[in-house]
């Protein structure tokens, strides 16, 4: 099976990939071997690099995310965030918290250390394809009857309506935002 995602971190010279034959390998992207492969038993469809380039979080198809520590190579666990698959991840600029996007238009704020879900919010009717934090922003794309793009506070997910008339279509082929 192809690969689902091989981003590589800028902090080593190393690639990380997981396959839908539930694989998670690293990669010497100089020579192609394999430095280290494991099973988890569980296929993954999207997964983020912390901003360190120590720690990978990964998204099934069962709302659940996988941790694992890049530098040790252990499996942290797997942790029940939702009940559909989960679309995105995204690590904020510490690495303490992630941000979860599933296919039932939900949004997750999960704290790492110790492990919960600070709070959900129901961003979109249909899905949500994409979410990431700008400074105290969770900017969040997805599939709506009104608004494509949303932004909400990270202190208590409340949405904040700096776009109340942005209805693009926003799916993830054809819509590029970017915050300069």
């Amino acid at each position: 099976m192809l690969p689902t995602g091989i981003p590589r971190s800028f902090s080593s010279r190393q690639m990380i990939s997981c396959n839908s034959d539930t694989t998670i390998k690293i990669i010497d992207p100089d020579n192609g071997n394999i430095i280290f492969e494991m099973e988890t038993g569980d296929p993954f469809d999207v997964f983020r690099l912390s901003n360190s380039g120590t720690h990978a979080a990964f998204g099934d198809r069962q709302g659940k995310i996988f941790l694992f520590n890049i530098k040790t190579r252990d499996k942290e666990m797997f942790y029940k965030v939702g009940e559909s698959p989960v679309r995105d991840i995204c690590y904020n600029s510490d690495d303490s918290k992630i941000l979860v996007g599933d296919a039932k238009g939900m949004i997750y704020l999960v704290n790492l250390d110790p492990l919960k879900i600070i709070y959900s919010v129901k961003a979109f009717s249909r899905q949500t394809y994409s979410v990431s934090f700008y400074k105290n922003m969770i900017i969040a794309t997805g599939r709506d009857d009104k608004k494509n793009l949303r932004f909400f506070r990270v202190t208590d997910g409340s949405e904040e309506d700096y776009l109340p008339d942005f209805r693009e279509d926003t799916r993830s082929s054809s819509f590029i935002y970017g915050m300069y």
